[in-house]
C-alpha cells in the first residue's frame, strides 16, 4: 500500500494539484498551456509495473478530461508519453525487470534502434507550449520511438 500511495501522490495527485493551482491563473490571463507527463506505460501496460501503468492512464485520462472542460476557455491541456528515454529512472527500470527475471521483448528490440534522449521529450513539450500547437487540446504524444504503435 505504501509503494501504492507513493506512486499514486506523485504521478496522479501531483499532476491534479498542479492543474488545479495554475488553471485559475490561466482563467485569468484568458489562455494557457498545460502539458502532463504520462507514460508509454499509460497506453500500453508492461509487465512487472501495473500501478506505474493504472497512475499513468489516469494521467491520461485527467489530461483529456480537463481538456474538455477548459478548452472553451482558451486552455489547452495535452500530455507527452515519454517511453524508452535514456535517463537515470530508464536504468533503473531496467534493473528491476532484470532482478524481477522477466525482460519484455522491447527492452532489446527497440523498432529505431536505438533509445530516445531527455532533449527529444523537451522538444515535443515545447512545441505543445508553443501557439504551433493552438488547434490541440486533449492529445496524447506519444515519444517512444513506436513502442506503442
Amino acid at each position: 500500500m505504501e509503494e501504492y500511495d507513493r506512486l499514486m501522490d506523485i504521478n496522479v495527485k501531483g499532476i491534479f494539484l498542479g492543474m488545479k493551482y495554475v488553471i485559475p491563473v490561466m482563467e485569468k490571463q484568458g489562455k494557457g498551456a498545460i502539458i502532463n507527463t504520462a507514460s508509454s506505460a499509460g497506453i500500453r501496460p508492461e509487465h512487472s509495473i501495473a500501478v506505474y501503468s493504472a497512475s499513468k492512464h489516469a494521467v491520461i485520462g485527467l489530461t483529456k478530461g480537463v481538456a474538455i472542460e477548459y478548452a472553451n476557455k482558451g486552455i489547452r491541456v495535452n500530455a507527452v508519453c515519454p517511453g524508452g528515454i535514456v535517463t537515470p529512472l530508464f536504468h533503473s527500470v531496467g534493473e528491476t525487470l532484470e532482478k524481477s527475471g522477466y525482460v519484455p521483448e522491447e527492452m532489446s528490440r527497440v523498432r529505431m534502434g536505438r533509445h530516445g534522449e531527455p532533449e527529444e521529450v523537451a522538444e515535443a513539450v515545447l512545441f505543445l507550449a508553443s501557439d504551433k500547437a493552438s488547434f490541440m487540446a486533449g492529445a496524447i504524444v506519444s515519444v517512444d520511438g513506436s513502442l506503442t504503435v
